[in-house]
């Protein structure tokens, strides 16, 4: 398996799960928060661990 797999990977799931589920209950500017949030921040730790994995140890996703 890929190094970079894990964070690819999650960061597609975690926008496909935000873009299948409802909105959360509450008042509408918190709902859409909450719902871009989460994925924003998933995708912001998975960009980071594949910049850590490319400067530190060299790992791109063609080798």
């Amino acid at each position: 398996m890929h190094p970079e797999l894990p964070a690819l990977l999650t960061s597609v799931l975690v926008w496909e799960s935000a873009a299948l589920g409802g909105l959360p209950t509450g008042p509408p500017a918190i709902a859409y928060a909450i719902r871009i949030g989460g994925p924003a921040t998933v995708t912001a730790i998975a960009c980071w661990e594949i910049h850590r994995l490319r400067t530190r140890y060299g790992v791109t996703l063609r080798g």
